[in-house]
């Protein structure tokens, strides 16, 4: 810094260089703590920056859950390493906080870890009590409307046969449409005894209630139209019931055997229509005269002078079975199209059918037939790839006879 000389004795010219210097002094000075005080805040904030990571068991745990860390990263160990301690100046111990610096894990504080392991302790446990059934017991869930009670003790046995020392959780929508209570009843009961009712709160959300049966005898479950003792002149509709093992109620879902029942009426329809269409070709035969028939790649199709037209195909999917249906447990492909080997009239009442080549597979048309193609989407209760199915389309090909 240059300053100004100064003669003696003062003149008006020298007192006001003398000014001038001071200026000039405490202006540098203001400038160079600035800069200092700048730097400094910088290394204070970095040397207190803290970002909080998870607990680990031990010190030595650190360096394996986070190999990466960065500047401020701050961890505590929630017991002693196994050979702490190794000397009197071994921070190793149960919650000691480590800082990164940027190169070394550092100890910053000790703080007691009782409380903390006793809460994490008790969150694990609780996780680990945590059973989700699956499998709804109940069989034709889907509703269940009670009529009108005319006594106080009105019942629907909803399962017969809950096993011995079980833990089960119950859920439903549940609305009156006549009366109306406060409490929804629920009874494991025996012709020999029967344990606490359950008394669930009625609500306009979805209800549930868990509940362990005792090893004195096999229950059946009742449910009540309203309170227990109190249900004459209610009248209660449930939807979407299900009873699944476990204390934690899952998504609704059908039973196995309602599943089943549905394949099993699908499979009857599906072989009553491959039965009509075989019939249908033994009297197309003996009395009809086939005037024209080709193939290409979609299938194959026959025509016929009174104006029949039958086609044939064998259609292979390109969506998979990847997309839920409702609550039903059940999955199937995205909507495509067959296109016909052959056009109908434009008056024809086309009849679609078809088989899925695979079990526990249904086949589907979706909209009512056009002159050139049909919408069809393939059903599955697994989610995976979906197989070919052999479709039949049974209409004219001229609307004069």
């Amino acid at each position: 810094m240059k300053l100004n000389r100064i003669d003696s004795p003062l003149s008006r010219t020298e007192r006001n260089q003398v000014n001038e210097n001071w200026d000039r002094i405490e202006n540098d000075f203001n400038n160079v703590v600035s800069v200092i005080s700048d730097e400094a805040f910088d290394k204070v904030v970095d040397s207190a920056k803290l970002n909080w990571l998870d607990f680990v068991d031990t010190y030595e745990d650190i360096a394996t859950t986070y190999p990466n860390p960065s500047v401020g990263d701050a961890v505590m160990a929630r017991k002693d390493s196994d050979d702490y301690p190794i000397n009197s100046n071994d921070k190793r111990m149960a919650g000691t906080v480590w800082r990164f610096d940027g190169s070394d894990w550092e100890p910053i504080q000790n703080i007691d870890p009782t409380a903390i392991n006793r809460i994490d302790e008790e969150l694990k446990q609780e996780i680990k009590d945590i059973e989700i059934g699956t499998r709804n017991y109940i069989n034709n869930s889907e509703v269940y409307e009670f009529g009108q009670a005319t006594d106080d003790y009105d019942y629907w046995k909803a399962y017969e046969g809950l096993e011995k020392n079980t833990e089960y959780t119950l859920s439903f929508d549940a609305e009156f449409l006549q009366g109306g209570s406060s409490e929804i009843t629920v009874l494991a009961h025996s012709s020999d005894g029967y344990m606490v009712p359950i008394q669930m709160v009625y609500n306009s959300n979805r209800m549930d209630a868990t509940f362990k049966t005792d090893d004195n005898y096999i229950y059946d479950l009742l449910i009540y139209n309203g309170k227990r003792g109190e249900t004459s002149g209610n009248q209660l509709n449930l939807t979407k019931i299900k009873l699944e093992k476990g204390n934690k109620p899952s998504d609704y879902t059908v039973s196995p055997e309602d599943i089943q029942e549905q394949f099993t009426k699908v499979n009857k329809r599906v072989d009553d229509n491959v039965t009509n269409i075989n019939s249908l070709f033994t009297q197309i035969e003996e009395k009809e005269e086939l005037i024209e028939h080709g193939e290409n790649a979609n299938g194959e199709y026959f025509r016929y002078k009174s104006g029949l037209q039958i086609c044939l195909g064998r259609y292979a999917f390109t969506s998979d079975c990847d997309l839920t249906v409702g609550n039903f447990g059940m999955y199937r492909t995205e909507t495509e199209k067959w296109t016909f080997p052959a056009n109908f009239s434009q008056g024809s009442n086309t009849m679609v059918s078809g088989i899925v080549t695979s079990f526990a597979r249904w086949f589907n048309s979706t909209l009512i037939p056009s002159r050139t193609d049909v919408s069809v989407v393939q059903f599955s209760t697994t989610e995976g790839t979906s197989y070919g199915a052999s479709i039949t389309a049974i209409g004219r090909w001229k609307d004069d006879i």
